[in-house]
């Protein structure tokens, strides 16, 4: 299940909508890949001042903390049989629109990804 929460029914940003969605696409198959169970994915989108806060969270295996720092990384792929691009190139997308990214996880307390983009570039 995916699941999207958000109190607006609508917020624009500017951005590549390519990018963005191959950043999002990205994360989905991350989550689809490592949950090794049928689980939930959660995207929680809030609008702040002048930019979007986008949390995507699911509910999988996790992983240990000191690992979801690396993570970003290129070609970084820990215990994955990845390639080591996917959440390096979803951090890249953050980016290149001025926004902020960060991983969290736990062992067995799932992923979290938070993001800020801002509203106009």
């Amino acid at each position: 299940n995916i699941r999207i929460n958000s109190v607006d029914e609508v917020i624009m940003i500017k951005g590549n909508k390519v990018v963005l969605m191959r950043a999002f696409f990205n994360l989905i198959e991350n989550s689809i890949l490592h949950m090794k169970k049928a689980g939930e994915i959660t995207i929680t989108v809030q609008e702040r001042d002048n930019s979007v806060l986008l949390v995507y969270r699911d509910n999988g295996v996790g992983m240990d903390s000191s690992e979801a720092e690396k993570v970003l990384q290129l070609n970084y792929k820990g215990e994955s049989s990845g390639s080591g691009m996917g959440m390096y190139l979803v951090a890249q997308a953050i980016k290149e629109h001025n926004g902020t990214i960060e991983v969290r996880s736990d062992i067995d307390k799932g992923f979290a990804v938070y993001m800020t983009l801002p509203v106009n570039l």
